[in-house]
């Protein structure tokens, strides 16, 4: 299926669905998809990653991965002050490239678009690509302590 075709099937289900959900206040897509072709191949075995944007406490039970139609949504909720402003989301390596690329699905108050467009113009800045290049290598270097303190506990 074209990458067009799924996130056509994506945007119905945040339409039909999502955008029903009590705090819902927007949705974009994460992840690969964001920078795929709309007349590329999405693989079969491929997800196509959607975050919901909740206003309010986050929803007791995670949709995770569903099938809607032939399209595999894996659907994560992100609160909204995770993009409360370009600054902070251009300096998230988890979050920036997705709304630099992505389209929005949902937007009820306009708010995602306008932010969309200042990630993108902002992304390839050298300054933002250092600040999410040291967040992304202070993960991983925690990683190891992090887990040495798990084994510390579980003993």
């Amino acid at each position: 299926m074209q990458a067009d075709m799924a996130k056509g099937i994506a945007e119905r289900w945040v339409h039909d669905v999502a955008s029903e959900m009590p705090g819902f206040a927007g949705a974009f897509f994460h992840g690969g998809v964001t920078w795929l072709p709309d007349a590329a191949e999405l693989p079969a075995t491929s997800d196509l990653d959607l975050i919901i944007v909740v206003d309010g406490s986050l929803p007791d039970v995670k949709l995770g991965k569903l099938r809607v139609e032939s399209v595999l949504l894996d659907v994560t909720y992100l609160p909204r002050d995770e993009v409360r402003s370009a600054e902070h989301v251009l300096g998230q390596y988890h979050l920036a490239g997705s709304l630099a690329g992505s389209r929005v699905v949902a937007d009820p108050t306009g708010e995602l678009t306008g932010l969309q467009a200042d990630v993108a113009d902002g992304y390839p800045r050298r300054s933002w690509v250092r600040r999410r290049a040291e967040q992304a290598r202070d993960k991983v270097l925690a990683a190891p302590r992090s887990a040495r303190r798990t084994r510390r506990r579980t003993r």
